[in-house]
C-alpha cells in the first residue's frame, strides 16, 4: 500500500462503492506492483466488515469480482532460474557451514551465540529446504543426539513439522538427519539451550517469530554468497538439488512437506 500516492489513496477512501471503479482504473494506469492491489483489496474488505466509508459486508462479492488485479505469475522466477543459487554460491554456503562445524567441534566456546544460532538456521534452510516458520517452531525436545565411539561427530536428528496445511490433522512430523560433518553445529545449539535452562518446549534457536528466522537467514546467506539470498531461494535450491540427483515427484513432495505431489512441479 505504501506504493500508492497519498492523493490517490485519499481518493480511494473517499470513492465508496459508487466511484471505486474509476479510482481503480487510475491505479491500474500507474503500473503498481501486484501485491499493492492485493493490499488495497484487503483494505476494502476491512472497510466493508466495519461498515466504514460507505462500504458494508454486502459488497464483499463485488470487491472480489469487479476489481481486477494485474496478471501475476508467482512462478516466474522459478522458470527463469532466478531463485536458484549458482554452484559457486552453494559452494560458499557449504564452506561456511563446514568452517562453523569445525569451530564448534574444536573451539565451541569461541563461537558467539548469534553466529551459532544463525548458522544452525541457515543449515536447516539450505540442507532441508525448511521454511522459516518450520525452523522457528523446532523445540528443544525435537532434537535427538547419539554419540558413537566409531565417529568423531555425533549423529543428530531434528524433527520439523509440515506447514501451510489446511487441516491440523495433516501436519505430520518430518524427521531429518543432519549431515554428519555438520552435526556439531546443532549439537552445540542444543547444548546452549540446556545450559540456558531451556525446557523441552522452548524454541531451539531462541527466536520469537518466523519473521526473525527469515531475516536472520537472509542476512547471513546474503553475506556468505555475496548476492541477495532468501530462505525461499535456499528452499528452491534444495528441491532442485534433489531433482538433479534423480529424485521422483513423490520424493520431492515428501522432502518439501507437500501434501499434494503436483505442487513441486
Amino acid at each position: 500500500i505504501r506504493n500508492v500516492p497519498v492523493d490517490t489513496f485519499e481518493d480511494l477512501l473517499a470513492a465508496g462503492p459508487l466511484r471505486i471503479k474509476q479510482v481503480w482504473a487510475t491505479l491500474f494506469a500507474r503500473n503498481l506492483p501486484f501485491y499493492t492491489f492485493v493490499g488495497l483489496k484487503a483494505l476494502l474488505v476491512f472497510l466493508s466488515a466495519r461498515r466504514l466509508c460507505g462500504w458494508s459486508p454486502d459488497y464483499l462479492d463485488f470487491i472480489s469480482a469487479a476489481l481486477p488485479a494485474p496478471t501475476h505469475d508467482k512462478y516466474a522466477k522459478v522458470r527463469t532460474g532466478d531463485v536458484f543459487l549458482s554452484a559457486e554460491e552453494e559452494a560458499q554456503v557449504v564452506i561456511y557451514l563446514e568452517n562453523l562445524a569445525t569451530q564448534c567441534r574444536q573451539e565451541p566456546e569461541q563461537v558467539p551465540d548469534s553466529t551459532l544460532f544463525q548458522g544452525g538456521m541457515l543449515l536447516c534452510s539450505y540442507l532441508f529446504g525448511m521454511r522459516p516458520y518450520q525452523i522457528a517452531q523446532v523445540k528443544v525436545r525435537d532434537v535427538r543426539i547419539w554419540d558413537s565411539p566409531e565417529q568423531d561427530t555425533p549423529t543428530v536428528h531434528v524433527t520439523f513439522y509440515m506447514a501451510k496445511q489446511k487441516r491440523q490433522a495433516s501436519v505430520f512430523p518430518m524427521t531429518r538427519r543432519i549431515k554428519q560433518e555438520w552435526s556439531p553445529i546443532i549439537a552445540r545449539v542444543l547444548e546452549k539451550a540446556h545450559s540456558s535452562g531451556c525446557s523441552g518446549d522452548s524454541r531451539l534457536f531462541q527466536v520469537s517469530s518466523a519473521r526473525e528466522v527469515s531475516q536472520a537467514i537472509q542476512r547471513l546467506a546474503t553475506r556468505v554468497t555475496d548476492v541477495e539470498t532468501s530462505a525461499m531461494d535456499l528452499r528452491h535450491t534444495a528441491a532442485q538439488r534433489l531433482v538433479d540427483a534423480g529424485a521422483s515427484q513423490e520424493e520431492v513432495a515428501e522432502f518439501l512437506g507437500h501434501s499434494d505431489i503436483t505442487t513441486g512441479l
